[in-house]
């Protein structure tokens, strides 16, 4: 369900150059969503609320995916 929208935003930012295009669409996807359910499960655990948890999210999975040009 969240899956296709979440391609579409991906592979729009590899076509305009933000996300490097050098790690399958696929890659990038399946990364995103291990990354939100690890950060969900830790961020609760830490008692964090949902602010914190997705601000730590983008920064994780931007940080690693922008492209270097």
């Amino acid at each position: 369900m969240i899956r296709e929208p979440l391609a579409q935003v991906l592979r729009r930012g590899q076509a305009e150059g933000p996300l490097r295009s050098d790690v399958p669409l696929e890659c990038l996807l399946e990364s995103l969503l291990a990354l939100v359910g690890a950060c969900l499960r830790s961020g609760s655990h830490l008692g964090e609320g949902a602010e914190d948890v997705s601000g730590t999210i983008v920064r994780l999975f931007v940080d690693g995916t922008r492209s270097s040009a």
